[in-house]
């Protein structure tokens, strides 16, 4: 299944590893929704990985050990599994990249009374503070992002080394970014 040595054959394993560990920072994700968030929230969906079971001839998903599924029901908090958002594209499956799922969320499916709004937390996000529908979007002006201006990200030309040294951190990636976006370009150079 791994191919490689050594350091990049341990490296995979350990990325392996880590996507099956369990610090129930879900739970806590939902738990804080609950407490801070008070209006405007109509349902929770969970996505979650499932997988093909060539025996049963279907797909089996993945439900956190810890949540009741009828008391989430009762809560409005369902499971909305990968199958279900790449449809047509389930030779895809499994994966574990937040972005490549992120890109089927418009192959969630919806009920009449859904809202046109949707607000999305990876299972580390948590809220600490009371929090209203407003804070995130309003009818006017759309989605209300707030930055943190004492955040930067350096400007960094990554190497391959660079990556292969930092793989598990999205900063490098970001330095990188950065980098690129800094760069003045040309275009009459391209042009010639």
């Amino acid at each position: 299944m791994f191919v490689g040595w050594g350091f990049q054959r341990d490296r995979k394993l350990r990325g392996t590893e880590r996507r099956h560990r369990e610090h129930d920072e879900l739970r806590y994700s939902v738990r804080s929704v609950f407490k801070y968030f008070h209006d405007g929230i109509s349902r929770i969906r969970i996505v979650a990985s499932d997988f093909y079971d060539a025996s049963l001839n279907s797909w089996i998903g993945q439900v956190p050990h810890w949540l009741d599924l009828e008391a989430a029901r009762l809560n409005g908090v369902s499971m909305l599994f990968t199958s279900q958002l790449y449809n047509g594209k389930k030779s895809f499956l499994p994966t574990f990249n937040s972005l490549a799922l992120e890109s089927q969320f418009y192959n969630i499916p919806l009920e009449p009374e859904d809202p046109d709004i949707m607000l999305y937390f990876n299972d580390d996000m948590f809220l600490a503070a009371d929090h209203s529908v407003s804070d995130f979007w309003n009818p006017l002006v759309g989605v209300n992002m707030q930055f943190d201006p004492s955040i930067t990200v350096e400007n960094h030309d990554a190497t391959v080394a660079d990556f292969q040294r930092d793989w598990n951190s999205e900063w490098t990636a970001l330095r990188y970014s950065n980098f690129l976006l800094s760069k003045s370009f040309d275009i009459r150079q391209n042009l010639t």
